[in-house]
């Protein structure tokens, strides 16, 4: 396998585990409050680019799903799931 499937397959996954493992607790009714994305000086344009991106893995079959949350200032602006339908965990 080449260097960069293997990155594909391995590095990104993971990272996208680590972003996400850095606020475990902030989830919609954890007590981290949710916001919108220009309230804490984001683009919900650019917000909404993650979904599909994460889409692409899971129908390249990069990963079964994908969990991605982002925060700002102490507020999430961004939560979404998405996985493989049918898969089995």
């Amino acid at each position: 396998m080449n260097f960069q499937k293997t990155i594909a397959r391995v590095g990104v996954p993971l990272l996208l585990i680590l972003i996400n493992t850095t606020a475990l607790g902030a989830k919609p009714g954890s007590g981290m409050p949710m916001a919108k994305a220009k309230s804490v000086g984001m683009s919900a344009e650019r917000l909404n680019r993650i979904g599909p991106a994460m889409q692409k893995y899971i129908d390249d079959g990069l990963v079964p799903g994908t969990v991605t949350m982002v925060a700002r200032r102490g507020k999430v602006v961004h939560f979404e799931c998405a996985w493989l339908y049918g898969y089995r965990w």
